[in-house]
């Protein structure tokens, strides 16, 4: 039976793709759907990132940014191979 506060692991190409967005924001660089192949998907269900609109160079574009909830995920992960 699942709960709704379990959340299922995410792979490592989800915490690679979730890194590299957070990376690409600190930055100022656009992070695009294109960037994340199939982890998109399983991320967004998360919530570990959003898609909102942004406008870059004139046209908006749809952009993936991290939650909240995303960048503790890998702050937690962050942790674990800390300790």
């Amino acid at each position: 039976m699942k709960t709704k506060d379990t959340v299922r692991p995410l792979t490592k190409q989800m915490i690679v793709k979730l890194k590299e967005c957070k990376d690409m924001e600190e930055k100022d660089i656009p992070c695009l759907p294109k960037h994340f192949s199939a982890s998109l998907s399983g991320l967004y269900k998360r919530k570990f990132v959003d898609v909102r609109p942004r406008v870059i160079d004139g046209r908006e574009v749809m952009c993936v940014f991290s939650t909240p909830a995303g960048v503790a995920h890998l702050q937690g992960l962050l942790h674990e191979t800390h300790d």
